[in-house]
């Protein structure tokens, strides 16, 4: 007899695994240094709140660039073979996989309405670390040896 699979729970268990794997290989020496590099100066002044508020966002944005680098390991090494030879992980972030992660910034910048709290020019100041973070922890995640 056939059995019916929904495919969205199938996908669904997919990525709980692949999050849980993330989990176990997060690269929490390479958060601290951007924390203590870059972080910390910049919110020196700010009250405890901001800062605890901040660096929730930098640690969610972090995590999920991480996955989804490790989710497109395999395109991304396929694209840096084939595509554009002699190119690095870097290279290939900023030509095919960027603008998602832009994406992927102002949701997790949404979620937590920065907006309403920073002023422009922290804003401005906080995107450039989180363009930085964000392209770190991708390539991190689709050097990866574990696939999803």
């Amino acid at each position: 007899m056939a059995k019916v699979i929904s495919l969205e729970q199938v996908r669904d268990q997919h990525m709980e695994r692949v999050r849980r794997q993330a989990l176990s290989h997060f690269p929490w020496s390479e958060m601290e240094n951007i924390t203590t590099d870059f972080v910390d100066p910049m919110t020196r002044f700010w009250s405890e709140q901001k800062k605890s508020i901040l660096l929730d966002l930098i640690y969610r944005l972090g995590f999920e660039a991480y996955v989804y680098g490790i989710l497109e390991a395999k395109r991304v090494r396929i694209d840096q073979r084939y595509l554009i030879p002699n190119h690095q992980l870097e290279d290939v972030y900023r030509l095919f996989y960027q603008e998602e992660c832009q994406q992927l910034i102002h949701e997790v910048a949404d979620d937590f309405s920065i907006w309403q709290w920073l002023d422009e020019w922290r804003c401005e100041s906080l995107f450039i670390l989180l363009e930085h973070l964000v392209q770190v922890l991708f390539v991190l995640g689709a050097r990866q040896r574990f696939y999803a």
